[in-house]
């Protein structure tokens, strides 16, 4: 049995929070974090594209980088870059080998691909670890990090509110659980009820210098995600290097920028002569930016392929893109986590009607069947219909989606 199917049985626990698996997890094998200069990244949306952006800076600079974020598209791999590129099977199993079956209590299944990750980076000698964030920050499993070079809020926003809490000032406070005394910390836009006590705990802890960059016109240009969302996620990137005060990063900012690659997130792919529009947008925060960016664009008369699950504000997120749809076509998200179940048909169709299909390649082929030449199909509403119908349009293989 592959030490990856292993991993994968855990997923259907659910998620466990503390620092303490970890703590024992990475003593035993010889704290694998500690030689990694870390870029540690938290927020609510934004996150990864903040991360994706100072990993190709980085790689502009020609640094080795390691990229760990979460979840996953289409492949567990996915989670794990290492100079750019997906780790190989043979070494994800090789570090998967020793996290699974080490000296110390089992782990849950994203404490395991953490470690992994911290493992893998650092038996590549990679010369920059860019971490995002799982959930929250003070209780996540990446939080285990000493002293990273930068840490980073991208935004706060209701989301995962029966973890993190139902109030955004509270989200805050967990996010910023990952400052470290005299460790820089960088944020993006917050609202005075995120950032007063954001601003407390890094006081209370001894974090900083802050900085509240705003981007540069000459690179605002230049950002090759699309999105005006993505500018404030540049500004974060950016002040992420310069707090980090290396010099060879800082003449590689405008095409480290310009060169940023992260799928899923408003990508257009052409399929059959009609135009794919794939994002991730997760929650209301997220679908408010997908929908601005649709307005920006003038696309008004697409065709929504959605699927959320039960505990996101899905009826929010599908009000913000009805303006732009005119059929929309529902189907589950494909997920592997306990108490995480799907918005059934029938809520969905009570706020704006729609046909339900049994998978997303049913949806997808729908979509694009029942339109027209030069037609928009906009494929959003869960980062797992987004990973399946991306992996079903370029014809690519797809593992089962972990909602970890």
């Amino acid at each position: 049995m592959r030490h990856v199917d292993t991993l994968l049985s855990r997923s259907g626990r659910g998620a466990k929070f503390g620092l303490e698996r970890m703590m024992t997890a990475r003593e035993a094998l010889g704290h694998p974090d500690r030689m990694l200069p870390i870029v540690h990244v938290a927020g609510t949306n934004g996150k990864g594209s903040v991360c994706a952006m100072v990993e190709s800076i980085a790689t502009s600079a020609g640094l080795k980088t390691g990229l760990y974020t979460s979840p996953h598209l289409s492949r567990l791999n996915e989670r794990i870059r290492i100079g750019g590129e997906p780790i190989t099977d043979e070494r994800l199993e090789d570090v998967l080998a020793e996290v699974l079956h080490g000296n110390f209590p089992p782990l849950t299944f994203f404490e395991a691909m953490t470690l992994s990750a911290f493992l893998a980076m650092n038996r590549a000698e990679v010369e920059l670890a860019v971490i995002e964030v799982g959930l929250g920050g003070r209780l996540d499993a990446t939080n285990v990090i000493e002293t990273p070079r930068v840490t980073a809020i991208s935004n706060v926003a209701l989301d995962h509110v029966n973890v993190l809490g139902d109030r955004v000032g509270l989200i805050a406070k967990e996010k910023a659980g990952i400052f470290k005394a005299n460790v820089p910390v960088v944020l993006g836009p917050l609202d005075p009820e995120a950032r007063r006590p954001v601003l407390a705990h890094a006081r209370a802890v001894g974090a900083g210098p802050i900085h509240e960059p705003k981007l540069d016109p000459g690179l605002a240009s230049a950002i090759g995600l699309v999105g005006d969302h993505q500018r404030d996620n540049a500004a974060v990137a950016v002040g992420i290097v310069h707090a980090m005060d290396d010099e060879r990063l800082l003449p590689h900012l405008k095409n480290g920028l310009k060169t940023t690659r992260w799928p899923g997130r408003h990508e257009t792919i052409p399929y059959r002569q009609r135009q794919l529009l794939f994002d991730c947008a997760h929650n209301e925060s997220a679908a408010r930016a997908l929908a601005q960016t649709l307005r920006s664009s003038n696309t008004r008369d697409a065709i929504l392929v959605f699927g959320a699950l039960e505990d996101k504000d899905w009826q929010r997120m599908l009000g913000q893109l009805l303006p732009f749809t005119r059929q929309r076509l529902y189907c589950a998200p494909p997920v592997l986590m306990a108490g995480r179940k799907e918005v059934p048909y029938e809520a969905l169709n009570t706020v704006a009607s729609g046909s339900w299909h049994t998978s997303v390649r049913e949806a997808i082929d729908h979509g694009v069947a029942s339109s027209e030449r030069g037609d928009t199909v906009v494929i959003t509403g869960s980062i797992f219909i987004v990973g399946a119908a991306r992996a079903h349009v370029l014809g690519q293989p797809c593992e089962d989606a972990v909602g970890l």
